[in-house]
């Protein structure tokens, strides 16, 4: 097996709820919570993400997004990895732009013909479910968006704190959506570690199983 083989290997058998932690650990402000706080905020995350496959129970994602009025755009980036998001949504307009070019490379590197036998054994089926877990992610932040609370009148900095929280948790909702919605038993977040593998950048996901042990 070679070693982004191995590696992706191993991001799959970690459990997904560690990596859900994970997730809302990248946020500096909840790193520095106590476990505690932590852990009610990754159930937070959790459930929200629950009300929403509820809410699209039955619909595929492209009818969800579609239902929701929301276009969903190809966009052909002259630099694809220079900023490697698969797909996102902007509020502001509604609107969700999928970067195809970054999803051919992975998919041509993660299960092509030319690509290592062992890695195709293992992820060729999830190769080509990459465009439906981006989708499934950013139709989380639809529903988020359109059931986000109102924003208090703390401080600045107390504002600037609690949205920074806010939006660690609609990741971890995000993140467990796109799995459940995806009918995934791994995280989700092997498409992004598959990505950091893709440019050469095994550090990374060595750094983040690291994290999760």
């Amino acid at each position: 097996m070679s070693d982004s083989a191995e590696l992706l290997h191993r991001v799959r058998e970690t459990d997904p709820v560690a990596w859900l932690a994970w997730t809302l650990r990248k946020s500096g402000p909840a790193r520095r919570l106590p476990a505690a706080d932590r852990l009610a905020l990754i159930e937070r995350g959790i459930r929200s993400a629950a009300d929403a496959d509820e809410a699209f129970r039955g619909i595929s994602v492209r009818d969800a997004l579609a239902s929701e009025k929301v276009p969903v755009a190809d966009v052909e980036e002259p630099e694809p990895t220079a900023y490697p998001y698969l797909a996102v949504f902007d509020e502001a307009t509604r609107s969700i732009d999928v970067n195809v070019r970054l999803l051919a490379r992975l998919e041509e590197w993660w299960a092509g013909p030319e690509a290592d036998p062992s890695l195709v054994v293992e992820a060729r089926e999830l190769a080509g479910r990459v465009t439906e877990v981006a989708l499934a992610h950013e139709l989380f932040h639809v529903h988020e968006a359109a059931h986000r609370p109102p924003q208090g009148r703390a401080g600045v900095f107390k504002r600037y704190r609690q949205l920074q929280l806010d939006e660690s948790v609609a990741e971890v909702g995000a993140v467990a959506f796109s799995q459940a919605k995806a009918g995934l038993e791994c995280s989700p977040v092997v498409f992004e570690f598959a990505i950091a593998l893709m440019l050469d950048s095994p550090a990374t996901v060595l750094r983040a199983l690291q994290e999760v042990s």
